[in-house]
């Protein structure tokens, strides 16, 4: 029994991600704050902070301030996994991993 349980876990953490893994959306369609969201665009960072970075992120068709809480600056193609926050009245997507 007790070799069935990490078996168990590692199906159902692999169900987990097949189905409550937020597809790919583009810019345009992030709408809801709290919200978490996979988006993919290039970013092009506009200010480093202690920790993390604020970007501008483009899809080709639209750009949207995003902030990263950590790591440091980096500029390219990148999908990440995003919630859409308000900010002193203005949205922003809240970059909270890199996919």
């Amino acid at each position: 029994m007790r070799e069935a349980l990490p078996l168990f876990l590692f199906f159902l953490s692999l169900l987990f991600l097949l189905f409550l893994e937020p597809e790919t959306v583009q810019i345009r369609e992030v709408d809801t704050y709290g919200k978490v969201y996979r988006v993919c665009g290039v970013l092009f960072p506009v200010k480093e902070l202690e920790r993390g970075c604020i970007y501008t992120l483009s899809d080709g068709e639209i750009e949207m301030k995003a902030v990263a809480f950590f790591g440091r600056c980096m500029a390219g193609y990148v999908c990440m996994y995003v919630r859409l926050e308000e900010y002193r009245g203005e949205p922003e997507l809240v970059i909270l991993e890199y996919a």
